[in-house]
């Protein structure tokens, strides 16, 4: 009976998660944009919005991280992002075994080696593969926003 309180709890918390996401999402949407979204969400027939989806995502983008990934901000939203995505899964993993928590909370020794654990290997990995990755996204929204065109991708029986 455990393990499904534990499965409960953690669906209920994720579910959470995801809501608060779209939440604080929807707050940054222009009108025209929650109108066009909520037609096609009630399988209304709506024009599609005035703006260039490229650009929302890039200005999105920019006022999360910044523009350059060599700048303070965009390291620490990444470290927050890595710190936040190691966070969940490291507290489901406890709700689901809640005998590990209750050792965490009552032993020294094993609460300093699961956290050095934590900060030395799952963090730092983490936030290694989290900041390549949205580097690499920082670069394709530059690269998006510059050309609205989509780009010619030759076919293999075309010349060059």
């Amino acid at each position: 009976m455990e393990g499904m309180v534990g499965i409960a709890n953690a669906g209920l918390t994720f579910g959470g998660l995801v809501l608060a996401f779209f939440w604080k999402g929807e707050e940054a949407l222009s009108p025209d944009l929650k109108k066009w979204l909520t037609g096609a969400l009630k399988e209304a027939r709506v024009s599609t919005p005035s703006t260039n989806w490229p650009q929302i995502f890039g200005h999105l983008f920019d006022r999360i991280f910044g523009v350059d990934a060599f700048r303070s901000k965009f390291v620490l939203m990444a470290l927050l992002a890595s710190v936040l995505s190691v966070s969940f899964f490291f507290f489901i993993y406890v709700i689901n075994l809640p005998g590990f928590g209750a050792s965490l909370l009552n032993d020294p020794f094993q609460r300093a080696a699961v956290m050095k654990r934590l900060l030395t290997t799952a963090l730092f990995v983490n936030f290694v593969v989290d900041y390549l990755s949205i580097a690499y996204c920082r670069e394709v929204v530059s690269q998006m926003e510059k050309s609205t065109k989509p780009t010619h991708i030759p076919l293999s029986h075309e010349r060059f």
